[in-house]
């Protein structure tokens, strides 16, 4: 086997370079965060999809039974399960992948102590969902805020 070359991150690379180092760390680490992604953030991507599914039966058996009129997407509990479900499983992912490279620029090698990443991982968790959270909010108030009243005014 052909040993890779140390990946240095945190030098300036054009955006060729940039999705040729990406890919070739994921060729060096795929079984580890490719099992990690499937194992602990897959389900939680599944599940906030069951609650979009849920979401839309809602709204076409409500428009159906009540002749054509829709309801808000806002009203259902099952809008707000997906939301949540969704930012957990981003920053799930972002927890693991992150701590991956940390542990890579740490060490040096792909050899990785998984229990290791995943304790950081879980350390790393509350403080990227309320960023994710925080970054979702900010979001929804410009858009309520600036966007529309700056289309309503123009």
């Amino acid at each position: 086997m052909v040993e890779q070359p140390l990946i240095r991150f945190q030098q300036k690379r054009d955006i060729g370079q940039v999705l040729n180092t990406t890919f070739t760390f994921l060729k060096m680490t795929y079984k580890y965060i490719f099992k990690d992604m499937l194992l602990l953030v897959s389900p939680f991507f599944v599940i906030p999809g069951i609650f979009l599914s849920l979401q839309q039966y809602n709204i076409y058996t409500f428009s159906y039974a009540y002749g054509g009129a829709r309801p808000s997407l806002f009203f259902s509990p099952f809008y707000y399960m997906y939301l949540l479900g969704t930012i957990v499983g981003w920053a799930i992912a972002f927890s693991i992948v992150g701590n991956y490279v940390y542990q890579y620029n740490q060490t040096g090698n792909t050899n990785f102590d998984v229990a290791a990443v995943r304790a950081a991982a879980r350390r790393d968790f509350v403080k990227l969902f309320i960023t994710f959270l925080l970054f979702d909010l900010t979001v929804v108030f410009v858009v309520i805020f600036l966007i529309v009243p700056g289309v309503y005014f123009v």
